[in-house]
């Protein structure tokens, strides 16, 4: 018995030694030769033939599982665009296009653009976001703000494709994503033009975390209730299962039968060529000026007027990489066609030429401007949107709402003028190169703690339970805007913000161009300068104005005087501190590489000018006149000796 325990013993070892030998000849070993990946078929509807005709668009729904939605089979379940667009079409391949990788990382981020802007009119907060790393905007995670928390507060405004990170819970411990589903790319959004379509509903589902379902409740096929949100991190939406308290809230999906032909097929009303209605959801704005019974006052843009739509210039093939329409864009890799697509290349064929001797003027029957007596260093200092873009400027800056950051067209939607976040226009400033351009501008506000320079900023959720008690008795606009604040109020939160967390850095509140600290003193601040203070403003385009319309219609003077708005015109700087609301800043102040006193000079100069214009033109009179008398002269003189030679004879 002895014995056999011994062998036995002695057999284990040398299968466990033969083991790892194994397991360590395998890692050891060379790979097998991989086969090389078949190369990428396409798919039925990613090329087309030529034909301007629309496809009809009769197909099958899918859920995310791939399985077609039968409308008898109970509980229904939402169909994915991801699955039943991706019959057809190279799902993976459009989900990199511009309006789909927003919250992806190593995407070239393109010329600066509209920010995601995070609102609060208690905590006075509005933080200019972005991932795509444009200066002056903060990176979400530098505000706390989550991918999953990202989605439900702006995916409403977005096209979908925000999905999780390869390990969701390492951003965000408290992510759900396995229930609501990611934020799939949503075709129907541009595509449908079925009058059913409601974007409004769409966005109204991502609020309610339902992800999956929001897809389903905007196409007019199906009626969405319930709410993820309310569901605990167990539900499963596959088996529905939950407690009776929880049923009527639970998320359900009920689709019109009728809409369902034979074979379980749905006929979508799909267009290659999205029409301008499905862009207005996320891309309007609105002067606020013209809000309301105002609204009639407001002017469309002019190639709008003309019968234009947005996709005539924003184009884009397969991959979805939209033309934004901008000098050197590299969208489109440097393609030519892309910069066909310009103000420059429709209306004058600059920079679109490349092999080709055909001209690219005119395009889409666009006129070529003359700019007859306009100095040739204005097309090498100002971009066109400088004279012919946004409203003709006004001695103080307007505001705007946009769709992206108003939230445009929803139910119930704050429709008060000075609502936050405050988008302010047409600004005239200078892009890194030096050229004047309009822009949109906003002034970051937000509070935060400063460690070895960088400003950090804080969500409002955060501050108001770092506050306490403290903020309840502050008042809040019912219109959504500002808050008038004191400095004493200022520095009890600093200082709450302080015990909360000593570590953390030094407390700070951000706004109005400035950063605001404690200064030991009791109710103390003092002001600094801060990069994160800055104004953040990017390009705008439209509306576009006529050139009847355009700066310098009526001369030099449009510009070049102290009486016109666009060296002289004043930003007020905004702030919930009443104080700071008092400042503004003239639009010179935005064109740092402009000498300021050769502008007012300049400007000076246009004062006496129609003196000096008549000057010269009485000079020129008297001169012309001592020019015909004293010609008219020489000719009776020269008449004289013709008569005397001729008597003479």
């Amino acid at each position: 018995m002895k014995q056999n325990r011994e062998a036995y013993r002695r057999i284990l070892r040398i299968s466990t030694l033969l083991f790892f030998a194994a397991a360590w000849g395998v890692q050891g070993a060379d790979p097998p030769p991989a086969n090389p990946p078949e190369p990428k078929k396409p798919k039925l509807g990613d090329f087309s033939d030529g034909s301007r005709a629309h496809p009809a668009h009769l197909i099958p729904l899918r859920i995310a599982e791939g399985d077609v939605v039968l409308p008898d089979v109970k509980p229904p379940l939402p169909f994915s665009t991801r699955t039943t667009c991706g019959e057809c079409h190279d799902y993976d391949m459009i989900r990199n296009g511009w309006h789909f990788n927003s919250t992806e990382n190593g995407i070239p981020p393109g010329r600066k653009g509209q920010p995601w802007i995070l609102a609060d009119a208690q905590t006075g907060t509005q933080i200019p976001l972005s991932y795509r790393h444009w200066p002056g905007t903060f990176h979400p995670q530098e505000a706390g703000i989550s991918r999953w928390q990202f989605a439900r507060l702006f995916a409403g405004r977005t096209a979908g494709g925000i999905s999780a990170d390869a390990d969701p819970r390492k951003e965000d411990p408290a992510a759900r994503w396995e229930l609501s589903g990611e934020v799939e790319v949503n075709c129907l959004t541009c595509h449908d033009d079925s009058p059913a379509y409601d974007h409004a509903e769409y966005a109204i589902q991502i609020l309610r975390e339902n992800f999956r379902w929001a897809p389903a409740a905007s196409s007019g096929l199906a009626a969405v209730t319930g709410s993820a949100s309310a569901m605990p991190s167990t539900y499963d939406y596959l088996l529905g299962n939950v407690e009776d308290g929880l049923r009527d809230k639970q998320p359900k999906t009920a689709y019109a039968e009728s809409r369902f032909w034979a074979g379980s097929k749905v006929a979508f009303d799909l267009v290659r060529t999205v029409p301008a209605k499905r862009c207005y959801f996320c891309h309007s704005n609105a002067d606020t000026a013209q809000l309301g019974v105002d609204r009639w006052k407001a002017d469309e843009d002019i190639h709008m007027s003309r019968g234009f739509t947005c996709v005539d210039c924003h184009r884009n093939s397969l991959d979805h990489r939209i033309v934004r329409g901008y000098e050197g864009e590299s969208a489109r890799g440097g393609d030519p066609a892309a910069a066909a697509l310009t103000c420059k290349g429709c209306h004058l064929g600059e920079g679109a030429t490349g092999a080709s001797a055909a001209p690219t003027a005119g395009r889409m029957a666009a006129p070529r401007p003359t700019h007859k007596g306009f100095p040739s260093i204005h097309f090498t200092k100002l971009h066109c949107t400088a004279c012919h873009s946004g409203p003709w400027p006004d001695r103080q800056v307007r505001y705007q709402k946009t769709s992206q950051t108003h939230f445009l067209g929803m139910r119930n939607v704050n429709k008060a003028p000075m609502a936050l976040p405050h988008i302010q226009y047409p600004l005239l400033a200078e892009d890194e190169n030096g050229r004047i351009g309009t822009y949109k501008a906003i002034w970051p506000s937000f509070w935060g703690y400063e460690a070895g320079g960088k400003v950090s900023p804080l969500p409002p959720d955060t501050v108001r339970l770092k506050a306490g008690k403290l903020m309840e008795q502050w008042k809040i606009p019912a219109d959504g805007s500002w808050p008038d604040w004191t400095a004493a109020q200022m520095a009890s939160l600093l200082e709450a913000l302080g015990k909360s967390e000593p570590g953390a850095g030094r407390p700070v509140y951000v706004s109005g161009g400035k950063l605001h600290a404690l200064n030991g003193m009791k109710n103390g601040l003092v002001e600094e300068e801060s990069e994160a203070a800055k104004p953040y403003y990017w390009p705008m385009a439209h509306d576009v104005r006529p050139a009847t319309q355009a700066l310098g219609v009526n001369h030099c003077e449009d510009c070049h005087s102290k009486n016109e708005n666009f060296f002289y015109g004043q930003v007020t700087v905004d702030s919930p501190i009443a104080a700071e609301r008092q400042q503004v800043r003239e639009m010179s102040w935005f064109q740092k590489s402009f000498d300021r006193t050769y502008i007012d000079k300049l400007s000076d100069s246009f004062v006496y000018r129609p003196w000096m214009k008549g000057s010269i033109w009485v000079a020129l009179g008297l001169l012309a006149g001592f020019c015909l008398l004293y010609g008219f002269r020489g000719l009776g003189r020269l008449s004289k000796a013709l008569s005397f030679e001729k008597e003479s004879e």
